[in-house]
């Protein structure tokens, strides 16, 4: 396993004073919003340390309404600086755009949607400054709603703070963190390499198994950020299209090239891929859900996933031949419920 370089004690002040290369770089991307970006700006301000230990820049991908910069300067003055891209550019582009732009030991790519609760940075900072040969660091999380209602609170991983168990299985078996949680060593984005641009949904879940796969990964059960849920979201418009189950399949056959034959997260995934499957036949993607079920059969071919996809075949017979008599007319074609007539 690559260890990044700790020849320097990063929580140095000396080293600090004067220097470049701050602690802490907090990456905000931007584009086309900033109904959220206050309390994403406030979240963090409330915690800043100074400019020598910690960046803080907003990155906006050439918005073309709802312009960032101005909003910055009122809340946060020249504290906070912004860059703006001349062109568009993708999701995975700004992200990595962030990463590129970033001075600190530290990245934090905080969404303009989500923000930190108190004692984020302080806490990371006083584990993450002691020598460690962690590439990444995460906190306990909780969705909030756009009224900044707590929703779902994620179930603790560890019950102290520290280098998480098994943790290539652990964050390979599913996506569990959200960004606002995560904070990367830059020198481990700079090993690993840049963000996906072949994956749309799951490319950070894809990003945190890489790193998991040549870091040890610290965490933090103590709850720490905010993951905001809210139906104008690129998740949610993503779910909506029904592009996330097969971008999710798509990401699972990366994310196992990262693990060995033994890993214990395969099952896991394999048994997920059957679950996109079955989603992929409701939104009448046939070649994708085939694809999925092949794939669940190579990644673990084991009595329980081989029952698994036999189960599945059964389903998909019963429901294609249902449907292909109803269309004929030898069953009645099913009433929609009460739901569906609203």
């Amino acid at each position: 396993m690559m260890s990044p370089d700790n020849s320097a004690h990063p929580h140095d002040p000396s080293r600090l004073a004067g220097s470049d290369k701050p602690f802490w770089s907090v990456m905000i991307p931007a584009y086309n919003s900033t109904k959220y970006l206050e309390k994403t700006l406030r979240s963090v301000l409330a915690q800043d340390p100074g400019p020598e230990i910690m960046q803080i820049e907003v990155i906006d991908g050439c918005s073309t309404v709802d312009l960032p910069e101005a909003f910055v300067r009122r809340i946060a003055g020249d504290r906070v600086s912004v860059f703006r891209h001349t062109k568009p550019l993708s999701m995975a582009a700004n992200w990595n755009s962030c990463i590129e732009r970033a001075r600190g030991e530290w990245v934090h790519i905080l969404h303009t949607d989500d923000f930190v609760l108190p004692g984020f940075y302080s806490r990371l900072h006083h584990a993450l400054a002691n020598p460690t040969d962690a590439g990444a660091a995460f906190t306990r999380w909780t969705t909030v709603d756009e009224n900044d209602r707590i929703l779902q609170p994620t179930a603790p991983l560890a019950q102290a703070a520290g280098i998480l168990p098994e943790w290539l299985d652990v964050l390979a078996s599913g996506q569990m963190i959200q960004f606002a949680a995560m904070v990367v060593r830059k020198s481990a984005y700079q090993e690993v390499g840049p963000f996906t641009s072949e994956l749309v949904f799951a490319l950070d879940w894809e990003m945190w198994v890489r790193i998991a796969a040549r870091y040890p990964i610290w965490y933090d059960p103590e709850l720490l950020a905010c993951y905001r849920v809210h139906a104008n979201s690129e998740t949610s418009r993503l779910h909506r299209a029904g592009e996330s189950t097969a971008d999710d399949s798509k990401t699972i056959s990366v994310i196992t090239r990262y693990l060995p034959v033994a890993s214990k997260a395969r099952s896991a995934l394999a048994m997920r891929l059957l679950d996109n499957a079955k989603s992929l036949l409701v939104y009448r993607r046939p070649a994708d859900a085939l694809e999925s079920a092949v794939s669940a059969l190579r990644l673990e071919p084991s009595p329980r996933v081989a029952a698994a996809a036999v189960r599945l075949l059964g389903w998909t017979m019963f429901h294609t031949a249902r449907a292909g008599m109803q269309a004929v007319g030898i069953l009645p074609a099913r009433r929609p419920s009460r739901d569906q007539t609203r």
